[in-house]
């Protein structure tokens, strides 16, 4: 049975030891990016941008429309909902949507939220 050198057992061991580092910054930046989804969310207004996801099983999908709303439902359970409007000509439509059905929000905080890190 052939020696191991140290230096090839070093080898080994940066290389296992990179592995579990590039794991951790793909776990971070999943991490960061639902988190910053999260805060855009929170502050949501008129006329920001978002993608939501429609449907169920095999016909859901994933819209673009712009916020017409977004409000706390009577009765005060906590629950908040957004109107968006989406779609053009006779297709076009207005959904009101849960701020979890939410996958993108296109608008100026994305910028805020990136300078907040840098500060």
């Amino acid at each position: 049975m052939p020696k191991v050198s140290k230096a090839e057992k070093l080898q080994a061991q940066l290389d296992t030891k990179s592995q579990q580092l590039l794991a951790l910054e793909t776990e971070i930046n999943s991490i960061r990016a639902e988190l910053d989804l999260i805060k855009a969310v929170q502050k949501l207004k008129m006329n920001d941008v978002v993608s939501f996801s429609i449907g169920r099983g095999e016909t859901r999908q994933v819209v673009t429309g712009t916020v017409l709303a977004v409000y706390d439902v009577q009765g005060g359970s906590g629950t908040r909902k957004v109107k968006v409007f989406h779609g053009e000509g006779p297709s076009a439509d207005v959904k009101e949507i849960s701020p979890s059905s939410i996958t993108a929000v296109h608008t100026a905080y994305q910028t805020e939220a990136a300078n907040d890190e840098v500060n």
